[in-house]
């Protein structure tokens, strides 16, 4: 440290890291009625915002990247793969 006389303290500021990835913590209702709106909203432990995605959903399922709320019109009847990804930035 240039010009540092040994006489006044130092201080750091820490940076903090998401040492690991967001955990979604939320649980999803498993079914839903044909023709009728479904929602739900997502939420993940996490230091930091996150940003969503669906990996796997059946056609027209949609997810707000900012927020992690799901929307869907279902109109049939069926078993659907969803899968939700929730990621922070480094």
């Amino acid at each position: 440290l240039e010009g540092y006389d040994g006489t006044k303290g130092i201080q750091f500021a820490p940076v903090y890291t998401s040492a690991q990835p967001p955990a979604i913590t939320s649980i999803p209702p498993l079914t839903t009625i044909v023709n009728q709106p479904f929602a739900y909203q997502a939420y993940a432990a996490s230091d930091t915002p996150v940003t969503w995605s669906l990996t796997d959903a059946p056609e027209g399922m949609s997810i707000d990247p900012d927020t992690g709320l799901v929307t869907w019109l279902p109109n049939s009847l069926g078993t659907w793969s969803v899968a939700i990804e929730a990621i922070a930035p480094d």
